[in-house]
This record gives structure tokens, C-alpha cells and sequence, in this order.
């Protein structure tokens, strides 16, 4: 007589432990790609995920501009929000003295579909920026300080400051060239890889963007490492830089 071991099942409370991660990663940033700074708390129980918002901080996709936090204007976007089939309770709290909206989703799935519908709803200078810095995260090149700006009408990509590191990945996911003969720790080499990827930029952007080494001071040294600071792109063109930065990831050709 033969035993056979008994298949191994995943609890649904299980399953959902594994999901709560990602649900809330993937909230943070496409909220964090709408221009706002939330503070996310999660948990095994209703309601799976708070999202907490300072005044100032609501932006345009959940208030009107200049609506202010009143209960009225909290209920309307819970109204809203669940007309897109998201379930939330929507309120104005308390936050270290100062007013913030307060968004608790029922569920994982009602946290994904808000981040879903944050995502499709963004201004085009925020939507690039968030294509190009999840891009650059997938390639290992961390751009803390990338960020869209109010420009005109159309508005732009600030990408600012990286590290030399990622400065030197960026340079050979773009041309396939290594940095191998800098010094990264020294200061003229620094300003020759800000040389090479203004290059690397340039060409496939075919416009100039201004690109600049900022070696840390031996003052700052402790707080900080050399970095190569990019300036502003187009909408447009960040989405080409995005593009071609998953496509030597991908091999793939934009």
C-alpha cells in the first residue's frame, strides 16, 4: 500500500499576507507619482489599507484645487471613489495639529484598483516621470529626486541628482560602454562620467540636457555620495529615455 503526501494548500489569510506587500508598494508609488507624499498603514483586518494625506498634500486628482479638507468634500470622494468601484471610508482627521484627508480601503483589491486609477488619471509630465523612474529602478539606478514640475502648460521631468554608481549603469545601459577606467571616489573622473553621460543623453534624445558632477564635499561626505545631477526633459523625451532604458534591460528595440 502505497501513502502519497497530501497537497499543500495556501489559507486564503496567507494568500492575502503575501498580496498586502505589493498592494501597498504599488499604492505608494502611483500616489507618490501624483505629486504627494502618503503615509500608508496596513493591516490583516478591514480596513486592509489607510492612506493618509496632509492638507497640503491631497493634490488635484483627490480634491478640487483650493476645496480644502471639509466632511463634505471627504464624503463627495468616497462617493466618487466608489462609482470606480473602490470601497473606502473617506474622512478628515487629525494629523499633528493639522487637518489631513484619510482614505481606509476596505480591501487589497479596493487598494489595487485605487492605485490603478491613480495611475490612468495622471497628468502626462507626472505619468512620464513615473515611467521613467520605474524604468530606472528596474535597472538598478535609484533617482530619489526624479519628479514632474509645474513648466507652462505642458510641464516637465526633473530628474536630478543619482549616485556615481548608478550615474556609471545609466552610461552603459545607454551606449554599452563601461566606466571601468574612472575613479568614481575622484573628482576629475567624476566630472568626466558627467561628461559621458551628457553624451550618451544627447545622442539618443538629440537635444542637450544639462548634466553636471556634484562630488560631495569633505564635509558631506558622511551624509552623502558623489553624484551626477541631470536637469529637465519633455514629457516626450523622458518617455524615449524610459524607453530605452527598458529596452537594453529587455533587449528588445523601442
Amino acid at each position: 500500500m502505497t501513502s502519497s503526501t497530501p497537497a499543500t494548500t495556501t489559507s486564503p489569510a496567507a494568500s492575502a499576507a503575501g498580496q498586502r506587500p505589493a498592494a501597498v508598494r504599488a499604492l505608494r508609488a502611483a500616489l507618490r507619482a501624483g505629486g504627494t507624499q502618503p503615509v500608508l498603514k496596513s493591516s490583516s483586518t478591514p480596513p486592509a489599507v489607510t492612506v493618509i494625506l496632509p492638507q497640503d498634500d491631497t493634490g488635484t486628482f483627490f480634491l478640487p484645487t483650493g476645496e480644502g479638507l471639509a466632511p463634505d468634500a471627504a464624503r463627495a470622494l468616497g462617493q466618487a471613489l466608489l462609482r470606480w468601484n473602490v470601497a473606502a471610508e473617506v474622512s478628515v482627521v487629525d494629523l499633528a495639529g493639522a487637518p489631513a484627508l484619510q482614505i481606509a480601503l476596505t480591501s487589497l483589491l479596493d487598494a489595487e484598483r485605487l492605485a490603478g486609477l491613480v495611475r490612468e488619471h495622471l497628468p502626462e509630465p507626472h505619468a512620464a516621470a513615473h515611467q521613467l523612474r520605474e524604468a530606472l529602478h528596474a535597472a538598478g539606478i535609484h533617482a530619489d529626486d526624479l519628479r514632474a514640475e509645474a513648466q507652462g502648460h505642458q510641464g516637465l521631468v526633473r530628474i536630478g541628482g543619482i549616485s556615481a554608481e548608478s550615474a556609471a549603469v545609466l552610461c552603459h545601459v545607454l551606449s554599452g560602454r563601461e566606466c571601468e577606467d574612472l575613479d568614481l571616489e575622484e573628482w576629475p573622473d567624476l566630472h568626466q562620467l558627467a561628461d559621458r553621460l551628457a553624451i550618451d543623453v544627447q545622442t539618443l534624445l538629440s537635444d542637450p540636457v544639462d548634466v553636471k558632477a556634484n562630488p560631495a564635499c569633505t564635509r558631506c561626505q558622511h551624509s552623502r555620495s558623489h553624484e551626477v545631477t541631470l536637469g529637465t526633459l519633455t514629457p516626450r523625451a523622458a518617455r524615449r529615455l524610459a524607453a530605452a532604458v527598458e529596452a537594453a534591460a529587455t533587449g528588445v528595440k523601442p
